[in-house]
């Protein structure tokens, strides 16, 4: 399967993929940044073809995981045949007329902007069972 995963964040700044294990890294990489790089990894190992687009220090190949600058994103999805979209954190991602069998929003904050976008959006991750039983708490509309 082909997947591509996306997200806004860029709290921290840019950081490469490869600093997650670099102990001399001084790359300062939060928690949703983690999240995203390990299960890409995990999918790329599982045998998919995996593209992440972001604003990291360096566009390459990691860990069998294709990185690529946030800017090429909407281009590559509305051209690039894929399977998934899943985007971390950011249901606007999911506004585009992109080329995905299915459509993921990964939630690892603690609130997020769902509304209307819940309509396009097949399934959602959450980084806990507390998280899932808060979020249908807080948007009822959230059933998948």
């Amino acid at each position: 399967m082909r997947i591509l995963v996306t997200s806004t964040y860029n709290y921290w700044g840019s950081f490469k993929p490869s600093d997650l294990r670099d102990p001399t890294s001084v790359a300062q990489i939060g928690g949703g940044e983690t999240a995203m790089t390990n299960i890409a990894r995990e999918l790329a190992a599982a045998g998919h073809e995996v593209l992440v687009f972001y604003n990291t220090e360096r566009a390459g190949n990691y860990d069998g995981v294709d990185w690529l600058p946030r800017s090429q994103f909407v281009p590559i999805i509305t051209s690039l045949e894929h399977d998934i979209l899943v985007s971390w954190d950011d249901p606007h991602a999911c506004r585009y007329c992109d080329r995905a069998k299915a459509h993921v929003l990964a939630f690892q904050l603690n609130d997020t902007y769902v509304t209307v976008f819940d309509a396009v959006i097949d399934r959602y991750f959450h980084p806990s069972q507390w998280h899932a039983d808060r979020y249908l708490g807080l948007y009822p509309e959230i059933s998948k």
